[in-house]
């Protein structure tokens, strides 16, 4: 990475890191809002949740676009295996979509959200993080067995 890049790459990560010492500061120090205001309608705290989604939506960007376009530049071999890693993320996601099960609950409210496509999005979920946290079980597993036979 070039000097120069690092030098602004560095100067805005101070710059976000002060705007979100600021927002947390006001948050907690409860300045915006007066004695009246129920705690969970306070406006700072719309400002912090928004911070906080701006904050991921561009973490989620850098690291799915940008990341990658760096990464394909600088050294091809290395776009394989992200592909490849896409790729098994990719089939973990639709073992998991296709495991999933829309069956309706019986023991809730009707405006609960009980239909067919939030469980089934609820499902998938769950068992992705299911398969993610047994895959990375076992990789930490092979990589000692692996510097045992080293």
């Amino acid at each position: 990475m070039s000097n120069s890049l690092s030098k602004i790459l560095n100067i805005l990560l101070i710059v976000l890191m002060v705007i979100s010492a600021i927002l947390v500061l006001l948050f907690y120090m409860n300045v915006v809002a007066d004695d009246t205001t129920p705690p969970d309608q306070q406006p700072i705290l719309d400002y912090f949740l928004n911070w906080s989604v701006v904050l991921l939506i561009a973490s989620v960007i850098f690291a799915a676009v940008v990341s990658p376009i760096f990464t394909v530049i600088h050294n091809p071999k290395a776009a394989v295996k992200s592909l490849i890693s896409i790729g098994v993320l990719g089939l973990v996601i639709l073992v998991s979509y296709l495991s999933a099960d829309g069956t309706l609950m019986k023991f809730t409210v009707e405006t609960s959200g009980n239909e067919p496509s939030s469980l089934i999005l609820g499902d998938t979920c769950l068992y992705s993080v299911y398969i993610l946290t047994v895959l990375g079980i076992i990789a930490v597993a092979a990589s000692e067995v692996m510097k045992f036979f080293k």
